[in-house]
């Protein structure tokens, strides 16, 4: 496995249209090193759960820790599926301060990984996708049965 790109973005400041004012919870929240594999959508949506975190650290933690302008001595990271969205579809890594400093960055690191083993962890079982359509229960096995599926 190998990175082959970071990319750190700056958290803006949204107006918060329920309540009129701005939205400082999400602006303030701990950053984020996200990490991307390249994978179609059904490759994505099967494998999504279960990714290769302990190697994610390994390999693509520091890199987007010295992106951020953080010291890796004094951070700490942890694994959450839910870290970006509260159904799980965003999971990543939330950055923590070990001598508790309050000052983190406002932005969120994006990275990307290439490599056979990048894409699930070979200890756990991906997800079967199934669709229920009027024919019965569908499992397909690549995107374009899932493409017809959808479609019947």
């Amino acid at each position: 496995m190998r990175v082959t790109e970071v990319k750190v973005i700056e958290r803006k400041l949204k107006h918060n249209p329920r309540s009129h004012g701005r939205n400082w919870r999400d602006y303030a929240k701990p950053p984020r090193i996200y990490v991307f594999v390249k994978e179609n959508v059904f490759e994505n949506l099967s494998n999504r759960r279960v990714r290769p975190h302990t190697m994610y650290k390994k390999f693509a933690v520091t890199p987007a820790l010295e992106a951020l302008g953080l010291d890796v001595a004094d951070c700490t990271v942890a694994w959450k599926q839910k870290a970006g969205c509260d159904c799980g579809c965003s999971p990543a890594f939330i950055v923590t301060s070990k001598s508790g400093a309050r000052m983190m960055p406002r932005s969120d690191a994006y990275v990307n990984v290439e490599g056979a083993d990048a894409a699930i962890d070979a200890d756990k079982q991906p997800r079967t996708l199934a669709i229920a359509t009027r024919g019965g229960v569908v499992k397909p096995s690549n995107v374009n049965e899932l493409i017809r599926a959808l479609l019947n």
